[in-house]
């Protein structure tokens, strides 16, 4: 068996190693380059020219998760607390310590070596066997991460071709062969059962993070790929990345609010940075009631939010019978002794540009709704893949066809609730955020013409005035990327990826009136997105490109696209290649305004936007607005426009940004106040 193996390592080591390609090149000086996600893709993770095989390897894998993984989850994380499965993976993965020893030595890592060599032996005996880590916790000796691929990138191998194998997370030449060695050194090989017991344990707790990454993914694999390269790049650079200088007044400014309306006033406790910097502490707003302590997501006892809802399909009559159905998500929490009154009253959330109704800030605002005694139902967004399936949705845009798709959706739901859940609510909110916030107010204005889902309020959070001066920031924040050289702009990305990842993976507690959170932890760990405002433009730029995206492969796989736009199963590279020169506003002239030939590009701009809106949001006593002074997304002609026509139906937040100050809890009191109003 061990010479089997040897010979195997052998024969990878000769085909792959002497044909990969050297480490990318970084010392070209030249700026001036807009980098897109397949360019930046291909630097990371390398060439894809084997990508039908990748593919179906992939799909090995995710069914494997989805169909066998998943079913055994149910039973094996009802039967062991999260705890026990985190101590075997600590067995595992103190037997496991050679490879990383061996890395480090390969790279003249002495104290690293060191390192891993001492926690072995502390927690093998202090630490029972690797179940407990006293290395860490007591003598301050932390896991290093390191494996034989970071030692052959140490070397100067670059990653070589996309290369995705069965059970294995790598998804390079370079690592494969590294995870192969790796396999090699782990003490589990002379151990009988132990790798196996080991790597279902593994493989089983990682299904949750799997699912949380390729759930909501037009393109399951590109996701994946895409996610592990960015995850891996700060790894073979040993998390150590130096940013450019950063200007701290880089799109610094303040709106002007107007005259006769209120502004509430956060700054003291918020400290706000910079806006594009600021906007990215939208990931700080989470679910609470999450993580839980003794068992994992997919056990049958475990009570986080999001499994408390009933997740929900809707198929439309009128669309063809092939469609796949839509999902929505409805919690309506039970009546607790002692508990905060449940209300008969229903809170429907349109959540922002490109939101899938598994959003980790949709189901924030679902818990706050339901905390509150409300049933709540949360929905996908118009601009994301999923929904925009059909030839009547699948180029989303013009806001005023985009609300006619959401009534008739919203429609479907409350049918469905009544038909299938029994549920009536005697009252019904509509909240909605971003793009979403603009389409709920276009919606208002339709039903207060002819009032068919019963709404009594509805609550718009931070819409953008003019939906194409929006998309026109979005695309402006990319342009950053042609100041910096090519290493520059890799050294930034890698920067942000450490710093900000944890702020957007983590959940964290809701800040406090008085500047403090719940678990006491200290202000600048939790509240702050750690990265400069030049980077965070290049993130919020990216964000908005891969939901558009996902869009466009989506059209191109449902056979929407022109030819020039070809989709093929297997081959899927130079489409993407094709969707990322699109721009934003080179989508909505191309793709969304050919729907409507009898429109200038004015009027669609004007029709989607809020100024249209102008006599309704005057009169409707219906609606309420928030909005920030400091939101990247509106011009200060916006502001003026808002505070003119709303009056004391808007509120302004002196900071806050696009979203950024969602956590806080006196917004949350501000929020179920409008909500409460009869």
């Amino acid at each position: 068996m061990q010479r089997k193996s040897l010979y195997l390592i052998f024969l990878l080591s000769v085909i792959f190693l002497t044909g990969c390609a050297t480490r990318p090149d970084f010392t070209d000086n030249s700026a001036g380059t807009k980098w897109s996600i397949s360019e930046t893709e291909e630097v990371l993770v390398g060439d894809d020219p084997i990508e039908p095989f990748n593919r179906s390897m992939f799909e090995v894998n995710h069914f494997a998760m989805r169909w066998i993984v998943r079913p055994i989850s149910w039973v094996y994380c009802s039967i062991l607390p999260k705890e026990v499965i985190v101590r075997i993976n600590n067995v595992s993965d103190n037997l496991a310590f050679p490879g990383r020893m061996v890395s480090c030595l390969c790279q003249a890592k002495w104290k690293g070596a060191g390192i891993s060599l001492s926690r072995f032996l502390i927690n093998s005996t202090v630490g029972i066997a690797g179940i407990f880590d006293p290395a860490d916790h007591f003598l301050g000796l932390k896991r290093r991460h390191e494996n034989m691929g970071h030692a052959f990138a140490s070397w100067g191998l670059g990653p070589g071709c996309v290369l995705i194998l069965p059970f294995s997370g790598a998804t390079n030449v370079r690592d494969q062969v590294g995870w192969a060695f790796d396999s090699l050194l782990d003490l589990k090989i002379v151990i009988p059962y132990a790798g196996s017991v080991a790597g279902a344990n593994r493989t089983i707790s990682s299904y949750d993070p799997f699912n949380a990454l390729v759930e909501s993914a037009a393109d399951p694999y590109e996701q994946f790929k895409l996610a592990m390269s960015l995850l891996r790049y700060p790894q073979i650079n040993d998390y150590i990345f130096k940013a450019t200088e950063s200007d701290p007044n880089f799109e610094k400014r303040l709106l002007l609010p107007g005259r006769g309306v209120d502004v509430f006033r956060t700054a003291h406790y918020y400290k706000p940075e910079n806006p594009l910097s600021d906007t990215l502490r939208v990931n700080v707003f989470s679910m609470q009631r999450t993580n839980s302590r003794w068992w994992t997501n997919t056990s049958l006892w475990n009570n986080d939010f999001q499994n408390l809802g009933d997740v929900r399909e809707i198929r439309d009559p009128l669309e063809p019978e092939d469609t796949e159905p839509r999902i929505y998500q409805f919690w309506n929490e039970p009546q607790k002794e002692g508990g905060i009154k449940r209300k008969n009253e229903l809170v429907i959330i349109i959540p922002g540009v490109g939101t899938h109704y598994t959003g980790k800030m949709l189901r924030a605002f679902a818990e706050v709704f339901s905390s509150a005694g409300y049933a709540v139902a949360a929905t996908t967004n118009t601009m994301n893949w999923s929904f925009a399936t059909t030839k009547a949705t699948a180029f989303p845009g013009y806001v005023p066809e985009d609300v006619k798709h959401i009534r008739r959706h919203l429609r479907l739901i409350l049918d469905d609730l009544k038909k299938n859940k029994q549920f009536t609510p005697d009252r019904i909110v509509i909240v909605g955020y971003s793009l979403g916030a603009l389409q709920t107010l276009h919606l208002a204005e339709v039903e207060s013409r002819e009032n068919t889902l019963g709404a009594s309020r509805y609550v718009a959070i931070n819409p953008p005035v003019d939906l194409i001066y929006a998309m026109e920031q979005f695309e402006r924040l990319g342009d950053i990327t042609k100041k910096w050289t090519k290493k520059e702009y890799f050294q930034n990305l890698g920067h942000a990826v450490v710093h900000y990842l944890p702020v957007a993976m983590n959940n964290h507690p809701h800040q406090k009136k008085d500047g403090k959170a719940d678990a006491e932890i200290p202000f600048d760990y939790i509240y702050r997105s750690n990265i400069s405002p030049e980077q965070a433009a290049g993130l919020i730029s990216i964000a908005f490109r891969m939901i558009l995206r996902e869009l466009m492969l989506s059209n191109a796989r449902n056979g929407f696209l022109p030819p020039e736009y070809e989709y093929k199963w297997g081959r899927r590279t130079a489409l993407y290649k094709k969707i990322d020169s699109l721009t934003g506003r080179a989508y909505v002239e191309t793709f969304v305004k050919s729907r409507y030939p009898e429109l200038t590009m004015d009027q669609l701009r004007f029709n989607s936007g809020l100024r249209v809106l102008e006599k309704f949001l005057k009169e409707s006593p219906d609606i309420r607005v928030f909005h920030n002074l400091d939101d990247p997304l509106i011009s200060q002609k916006d502001a003026d426009y808002l505070s003119s026509t709303l009056g004391k139906k808007l509120l302004w937040f002196d900071h806050g940004a696009h979203l950024g100050n969602l956590y806080l809890r006196e917004y949350h009191d501000k929020l179920l106040s409008a909500i409460g109003e009869k």
